[in-house]
Order: C-alpha cells, then sequence, then structure tokens
C-alpha cells in the first residue's frame, strides 16, 4: 500500500479549504488594519493635519457637482460615491468624516475580497498574502486614512480579479468598466486581466467592448466642456515629462541630489522594481499569465514616471502582494515560517510600523516642506 506524503503547502492548502466562517477567516488583519487606520486617523486628528487636501480636497468638492467634467486627471466614481453616502446620511457625514467613512469601508471590503481571491487560486498563501496586501510596506492603510481614494480603486480592482477567477463574467465586465473611470493607474492592469480573461479563460469579446463603454462615455461627455485629448493632455505634460533623466527619471534623479530621505526613497522604489521584475520573470516561465496583470504595471510607472508622480508607482503597487505570496509560499521552509503566529504577528507590527513612518513622512517633509515654501502639492 502506497502512502503519499503531504507536503506543508498541502498541509495548510488543506486546512485553509476546511476552515467554517471562511469571508471573515482574516479577521485579525481585518483588526490590525483597522487600528492603524485609527491610529493614523486620530494622530492627523491631534495634531491638526486636515486630510482633506489636494487631490482629497478635489474629489470632496467635486463629489458635489460630479457630472461636470473639471479635469482629465482624475474620474467621477469617487466623488459620485462621496455624494451618495452623504446623501444616504441624510447630510449629517462630510468632509474628513464621509472621505474616511468609505476609505475605511472599502479598505476593510478589499481585505476581504484578496481573502477570497486567495482561497480559490492559492490557500496556503492565503494569511500572508492579505497581510501583505493590507499593509503593504507604507501605503496599504496609509492611503485609506489619508483619503485620496487608493482603498476604493484597489477594492475594484480586487473584485475585478475576484469575478475573473470564479468565471463570473457579468460581474466582471462591470467591474472593469467602472473601474476604467475609476483612475488610469488601474487601466493596465484591467487591460490586461481583459485580455487574459478573452484569450485564456473564454470570457466573451461582446463583454471585453462593452466594458469599455463608460470610459468612451465620460471622453465623449467631457467635449461638452473641454477640447482636444482633454483626458491626456495633462499626464503626457506634467507626468510623463523627463526632468532630468530619459528613463527612470522620476526613481533615480531624486538620489542624485543626494539627502537621506531622497535615498531611502530611491532604495525602496527601487526594491519594489526588483521584486516585480523578479515575479514577472518567475510567472512568465512558469506560464502564469493572470499575475503580469499586477507585474508589468509597476514596471511601466518605474521606467516612464518623473518625480511629480512617481510614488504613485508604490502607492499601486499592492497587488504584488499576491503573486509575492504565492512565490513565498511556494517554498517549504517558507510556508512553515510563516504560518507560524509570532512571525506573523512580527509582520505585522513590522509593515503597521511603516503605515505610522509613511504617515509622519506626509505631514512633516511632503506637505510640511510645500507650506514651508509657500506652495502646496499632492504626493501622487
Amino acid at each position: 500500500m502506497s502512502m503519499v506524503t503531504e507536503t506543508p503547502v498541502d498541509l495548510l492548502a488543506r486546512e485553509e479549504r476546511g476552515t467554517k466562517n471562511d469571508l471573515f477567516r482574516d479577521w485579525p488583519v481585518l483588526v490590525a488594519g483597522a487600528l492603524t487606520f485609527f491610529a493614523i486617523a486620530g494622530y492627523y486628528r491631534a495634531i491638526g493635519f486636515n486630510v482633506v487636501r489636494s487631490d482629497a480636497l478635489h474629489y470632496l468638492e467635486w463629489s458635489h457637482h460630479f457630472w461636470i467634467v473639471e479635469t482629465g486627471t482624475h474620474f467621477p466614481t469617487y466623488p459620485f460615491l462621496l455624494w451618495l453616502l452623504r446623501l444616504a446620511s441624510f447630510g449629517l457625514l462630510d468632509g474628513a468624516t464621509l472621505m474616511q467613512t468609505l476609505t475605511l469601508s472599502a479598505y476593510l471590503a478589499g481585505i476581504v475580497v484578496v481573502g477570497q481571491i486567495l482561497r480559490h487560486v492559492n490557500p496556503a498563501a492565503r494569511r500572508f498574502g492579505v497581510i501583505a496586501y493590507a499593509l503593504f510596506p507604507f501605503v496599504g492603510v496609509m492611503y485609506a486614512a489619508y483619503p485620496v481614494g487608493d482603498a476604493l480603486f484597489g477594492l475594484i480592482l480586487m473584485s475585478a480579479l475576484l469575478a475573473l477567477v470564479k468565471r463570473a463574467w457579468l460581474p466582471f465586465a462591470l467591474c472593469v468598466g467602472v473601474g476604467l473611470i475609476c483612475h488610469k493607474a488601474l487601466w493596465m492592469s484591467l487591460g490586461l486581466m481583459s485580455l487574459y480573461a478573452w484569450r485564456r479563460e473564454g470570457y466573451p469579446l461582446k463583454n471585453l467592448l462593452l466594458s469599455t463603454l463608460p470610459l468612451l462615455g465620460w471622453y465623449a461627455w467631457g467635449y461638452t466642456h473641454l477640447t482636444g485629448l482633454w483626458m491626456f493632455r495633462h499626464h503626457v505634460q506634467v507626468h510623463f515629462t523627463p526632468k532630468k533623466l530619459p528613463i527612470f527619471d522620476g526613481m533615480i534623479s531624486p538620489a542624485l541630489s543626494g539627502g537621506a530621505k531622497a535615498l531611502a526613497k530611491t532604495a525602496y522604489l527601487l526594491a519594489l522594481t526588483a521584486t516585480a521584475g523578479f515575479l514577472t520573470y518567475l510567472n512568465l516561465r512558469k506560464k502564469q499569465y493572470l499575475w503580469l496583470a499586477f507585474t508589468l504595471p509597476p514596471l511601466f510607472m518605474a521606467v516612464l514616471l518623473n518625480t511629480s508622480v512617481i510614488w504613485s508607482m508604490a502607492r499601486f503597487a499592492k497587488p504584488l502582494a499576491l503573486p509575492l505570496a504565492i512565490a513565498l509560499l511556494a517554498v517549504p521552509v517558507l510556508t512553515k515560517a510563516l504560518k507560524n503566529k509570532a512571525a506573523q504577528a512580527a509582520i505585522v507590527a513590522v509593515l503597521a510600523l511603516t503605515q505610522i513612518v509613511s504617515a509622519v513622512y506626509v505631514d512633516q517633509f511632503y506637505f510640511g516642506e510645500s507650506q514651508r515654501a509657500g506652495r502646496v502639492k499632492a504626493p501622487r
């Protein structure tokens, strides 16, 4: 009689599949994320830092007339949801409270969705993947407490991925359609996911084409107020125009001027780029093409973005947590180590600390420096 020896990956996967009340299996991460959120929000309130500024301020003001095309840099989905939540609360919610209520809800929902994705594609990597996504270094929860909309955008992107994994084509098309009018940083991921679903999973071509209609409709509607290539003009002129170097301008140029902050930022962005590059190679070799939808966009941003918006690369690199977790948990020794509760708690503590560091940096250095210089800029 033959005996089958289960690897640590098999054991953990079987354990994950057999869990009841699966939707909230990751409640410790939800709690840790919420506590970190409230710590940052409380810190900002205590020091008098108003989170409704720059892009967040624009979204809030736009929520009173979201149907008017004001700019080519932002889309109306976030302002519309702010309007809807304000209406549902009979006007009791507004300002920072309104925005942070929406972003916290989206942030927590995103964690649940990521847990469900990994439950379907790789149960063994679920807990670490959820932790890495929820508390992604420096940006995981920080950009929910500072409510520029990233938590909402991430929720829609992850919802699209879950629909794809479950081959639920109508929800997938709806998520893609909404995602395209959320933020341009989602375009490449949603486009690659749609092509993968069409070519590899039997996603109907008509659904793929129909999912572009909200974006095309908004672009056409824009001509009632704007002219020319209004949706792209600002990005080409401001975000993709190099300032010092033809490529890798945003990542390397600040470091050339020296300074500990610039060097640390460049080091972190280089680490993200290397991680995205390695995961791209790994998934190409394994023919796991779906994950390229999340590994290629950070590489694209690293090469082309200038210093004005290079931090967008870090903000929108959170989906790397999923293929990274799958890659790491494929190593048996790491599976055993990362299953250890003490190790998980230590990882959560360190990643939560990076969120606090990021919050302090935004107040003391980013906006602090801009205010001392007599101008206000947005951490994009």
